[in-house]
């Protein structure tokens, strides 16, 4: 089973769900695949790294506050895949997160479509 195909699918499903209810929503594309060889795959990170990739940013990002708590600025939200667990999560993921909640951020992260619709609920969004 493709894991990673699965993720995608589920990101997939949010990412139209949450535009069919009119919410803003755009992918950061961290895990993107790099084309050619190993020496170009290499100048094209460090060209990104250049113009500000950072490893652990959450998959998508809402830039609008959750409506139940108007004191946070935006929402963004990391994609697993459906059965997975806390630790898929990266260290790297871990301190991003904690610095956009530091800054005022909700942070998500969700495991499949219907985890990630149960959580914005609660947090106020119409999903």
């Amino acid at each position: 089973m493709d894991f990673q195909r699965l993720e995608h699918l589920e990101q997939v499903d949010l990412v139209k769900w949450l535009r069919r209810k009119g919410y803003l929503v755009f992918a950061v594309p961290n895990g993107s695949k790099l084309s050619g060889n190993a020496g170009e795959r290499s100048r094209q990170m460090q060209k990104l790294k250049r113009e500000g990739l950072l490893n652990g940013v959450p998959d998508l990002i809402l830039p609008q506050g959750p409506p139940a708590r108007l004191e946070m600025l935006c929402t963004a939200i990391e994609m697993k895949r459906t059965g997975g667990v806390p630790s898929d999560v990266s260290e790297d993921q871990r301190k991003v997160h904690e610095d956009l909640r530091r800054h005022g951020w909700l942070v998500i992260v969700a495991f499949g479509f219907q985890d990630a619709v149960r959580q914005l609920r609660e947090y106020g969004y119409e999903v």
